[in-house]
């Protein structure tokens, strides 16, 4: 994974934390479950983030003898507990003290402190938001959002990005709530709360699915299946392609098998370039293939 992603994660903890201190201290102080529920926010994404920042490190280790693929797939394993964590900590807990103050509403004071909490705390994740965008941009250069973002198999700068956004639009809703409680509905801080939990669990359950087929064993998309097998076929290259297998290991690490035709009557050291001019052209175009394993088979009738 490339050293930006790195640089994403952590800017986002050491954000993230600021922001749970502010709102916490605001929090206490106005009696607004909203912005003690996005102080809770803050504080579990920073938890996660220092786990996600973790499974980065340990997804870099070099292959070994129990695991001659890598350990790439350990970010999806952290980026999976991440997700559950979200679920479980910031959208159920926003959720039960939103409830809590429908059932028994509170009025909100020291509005001033938890307004500008709530707007540094926007500022830090829009801030934020931004910046790993831009990571993300760069990664994906070409590429439409939502394209890239269903293609993404880099769940640590997803997952900062959706952080950043989920927060920013809570504490927009926060701030919703305890102006709306303040000038005229008593429990809108307590619904503001609910919604704040309700996106939270959204947000990890899309998370939770991207990150489930890659743990279950995801192949490329199409049309980069596509072009590996064009780049197998040709002149000096397979006759025909019978089969590719692949599966990713990571974000930067790919599994290629592939099975072709070649002419019967070729020499056993031609075929041997053949094999050798399919691996490098592939790799040339897909660095992140780092795994090929070509099987050429006689073309069939020969």
């Amino acid at each position: 994974m490339a050293k930006p992603t790195n640089a994403a994660v952590i800017g986002a903890i050491l954000a993230n934390f600021a922001i749970a201190a502010a709102k916490l201290l605001a929090g206490s102080l106005s009696a607004s479950s909203g912005t003690l529920s996005e102080a809770v926010h803050s504080a579990v994404d920073g938890c996660n983030d220092i786990l996600l920042l973790y499974g980065v490190k340990r997804s870099r280790r070099p292959p070994d003898e129990q695991h001659p693929f890598g350990h790439g797939k350990e970010l999806y394993f952290w980026s999976l507990i991440v997700s559950c964590s979200v679920f479980a900590v910031g959208g159920c807990g926003a959720v039960l003290e939103g409830l809590h103050r429908i059932l028994h509403p509170a009025p909100i004071t020291h509005f001033a402190w938890a307004l500008a909490a709530l707007l540094c705390g926007a500022a830090f994740d829009l801030s934020s938001l931004s910046f790993s965008l831009l990571q993300f941009h760069r990664k994906n250069r070409g590429k439409r959002f939502w394209n890239a973002i269903d293609e993404s198999k880099d769940p640590a700068i997803l997952f900062v990005v959706f952080e950043d956004l989920v927060g920013a639009l809570g504490e927009f809703i926060a701030l919703a709530g305890i102006t709306l409680q303040r000038h005229a509905w008593l429990r809108a801080d307590g619904v503001a709360a609910v919604l704040i939990g309700l996106l939270l669990a959204a947000s990890a359950v899309f998370l939770m699915t991207q990150n489930r087929d890659p743990i279950i064993g995801e192949s490329v998309n199409d049309e980069v299946n596509r072009s590996i097998r064009n780049l197998a076929t040709g002149k000096e290259k397979f006759l025909n392609i019978r089969q590719t297998h692949t599966m990713h290991f990571g974000p930067d690490t790919i599994l290629l098998a592939i099975d072709g035709d070649f002419d019967p009557e070729q020499k056993a050291g031609d075929l041997m370039q053949s094999v050798d001019r399919i691996q490098n052209a592939i790799q040339q175009r897909y660095p992140a293939v780092k795994f090929i394993y070509v099987n050429p088979q006689p073309r069939p009738g020969k």
